[in-house]
């Protein structure tokens, strides 16, 4: 029963973590296309620095966002586990999402600033499907969804 019911955790993990790396990617590309409004590029902080603080809380609202339903899920598949669970899906997500940055044909593009953004973006989408789970730990109920 206990190996029955961690192939079912792996298995949702394995699930969520595709459905959140889709979500992220659909969401974050919407996100980028969305122009910063003219009261936030008029901030006395440049303009420059301004763009990617936008760009940056556009960003990390559509991880935030996608991350909601991967911990619920999480929660009810993996009951006491969803920590443990969305945190796999999340490190899953994460580093399918890191991979193509260490490709030689894409390092030149991922350089100085750019490979700091690509790290803590790598770092909030695999932290915050757990943190969601976690908050959620006692509202989603202890006991896990099990296969019929």
């Amino acid at each position: 029963m206990r190996v029955r019911f961690m192939f079912w955790c792996v298995a949702a993990a394995v699930a969520l973590a595709a459905a959140y790396y889709w979500i992220v990617v659909e969401l974050a590309g919407y996100a980028s296309v969305l122009p910063a409004p003219k009261w936030w590029m008029a901030r006395p902080i440049g303009r420059t620095a301004a763009w990617l603080i936008w760009g940056e809380l556009l960003n990390t609202s559509a991880m935030a966002i996608a991350a909601v339903p991967i911990a619920v899920g999480a929660g009810l598949a993996g009951g006491r586990r969803a920590v443990a669970v969305a945190a796999a899906a999340g490190a899953v997500a994460a580093s399918y999402g890191l991979y193509p940055t260490f490709q030689p044909s894409v390092w030149p593009l991922v350089h100085g600033l750019s490979l700091a953004v690509v790290l803590i973006d790598s770092t909030k989408m695999a932290v915050l499907p757990a943190l969601l789970a976690w908050a959620l730990r006692g509202r989603l109920g202890t006991r896990p969804l099990s296969p019929a």
